[in-house]
């Protein structure tokens, strides 16, 4: 069934687009959204990759297929066109991370993602995580839309069409 999931998805995604979990109570409760976790999607070559900050890792860069492992459903938000339009953009900012080496996991952001919730203003923040890393390589294409710092749910939000894929 992943497999089937994975042609689903790759037959629609394009470099730039997001995938999305629903799967963390905690951070769903703290931030109202259904989304818990999300990722960038880049195509190389004929592959597809996911390009994130977990929890357990940090920066990770990892084929679609094997993302999926273990995932009983997923939300994909197509991004916006300018995002899509300057995905050069996008795939150099997720090179260079890649070719940093290991980047933890920006623990120190969550509050301020929250405290940007609550308060609407966008702070500077210096570690990612995960919905923070997809804004950033947003923002670096040209998206221009968020006031705050985003929540997975915002970068969802932001999406241009969301389809949900569930394996049977």
């Amino acid at each position: 069934m992943m497999r089937m999931m994975n042609t689903q998805i790759t037959s629609i995604a394009k470099t730039g687009d997001v995938i999305a979990l629903s799967s963390n109570i905690f951070v769903r409760v703290l931030t109202g959204h259904t989304e818990s976790h999300v990722g960038i999607l880049v195509w190389f070559g004929k592959r597809l990759f996911v390009a994130e900050f977990i929890e357990t890792k940090g920066f990770n860069f990892v084929l679609l297929e094997e993302w999926l492992k273990g995932v009983e459903e997923c939300t994909v938000g197509t991004a916006p066109p300018i995002v899509n339009d300057n995905y050069s953009i996008v795939i150099n900012k997720v090179i260079e991370y890649n070719n940093k080496g290991k980047i933890v996991y920006g623990w120190l952001t969550l509050p301020l993602v929250w405290f940007s919730q609550l308060t609407g203003i966008k702070f500077p923040h210096i570690m990612e995580v995960c919905s923070t890393f997809v804004q950033k390589i947003w923002e670096e294409a040209g998206y221009t839309q968020f006031t705050k710092v985003a929540d997975p749910g915002d970068i969802i939000n932001a999406c241009m069409t969301i389809r949900r894929f569930k394996n049977d």
